[in-house]
């Protein structure tokens, strides 16, 4: 099993690389936000950034949240994985491409409840439901992935490696919104923000098997990520 193939993009959020890419592709960092090192999932105590959502710093309200710069090796136009560990303290957005608009996106919307939402690149008039899946805890974590595969038109919600949710949403000919920026736990002009913890982001061009999704649980649990 070739877990490498497809993967554009790996973030450990890990305190010795940061906000840095340790893919081959070294994406530029993350620029980060009002966010701290917090115990992983693999139990290091700087395995994990922690967004607290709106703090009060100065008399002034400021909102956590990572951005991801896009050169194009982001841009997994066809098919598409996310994954990564999210230990969810609030409902709210978690990884969202386009931070000035709608490109695709996962969110938290109830503490128990994902979202997520494919956008095509093109606009045609047509409406992609999303799909809603239940099985996230809160307060603990959890090791979530979203999958879209272009030639069949499926797009599956994992998390802790069991689809919660599942549905033909077919093809989209122009690709899929992902040629911008992503940003995590937040979106600018939403009242909505996330707090909780994130560690270990993945992305992939390619749908990804619950076979290969499962081995990469522990991508990001070694010595030399601290």
């Amino acid at each position: 099993m070739i877990i490498s193939r497809g993967a554009v993009a790996t973030y450990p959020f890990t305190s010795a690389v940061r906000g840095g890419d340790i893919s081959q592709y070294k994406n530029p960092p993350a620029r980060l936000v009002g966010v701290s090192y917090i115990q992983g999932p693999d139990g290091h105590p700087q395995g994990a950034y922690y967004f607290p959502g709106r703090t009060r710093v100065r008399g002034r309200t400021k909102v956590s949240y990572a951005l991801l710069p896009n050169n194009g090796c982001l841009d997994t136009r066809y098919s598409l994985t996310m994954i990564f560990w999210v230990f969810p303290e609030s409902p709210g957005p978690l990884i969202h491409f386009n931070p000035k608009g709608w490109g695709v996106h996962l969110w938290i919307t109830r503490l128990n409840q994902l979202y997520f939402r494919l956008m095509p690149r093109r606009r045609t008039g047509r409406r992609v439901k999303p799909l809603i899946g239940r099985g996230l805890k809160p307060r603990t974590w959890n090791y979530v992935a979203a999958t879209s595969h272009h030639r069949t038109g499926l797009a599956t919600l994992w998390c802790n490696g069991y689809p919660i949710a599942q549905r033909n949403v077919g093809r989209f000919p122009s690709g899929l919104a992902t040629n911008y920026p992503i940003i995590i736990g937040r979106r600018p002009g939403s009242r909505r923000v996330f707090r909780g913890r994130l560690a270990c982001l993945q992305l992939f061009n390619v749908a990804l098997t619950r076979p290969q999704i499962l081995a990469l649980q522990k991508k990001c649990f070694r010595p030399s990520m601290y």
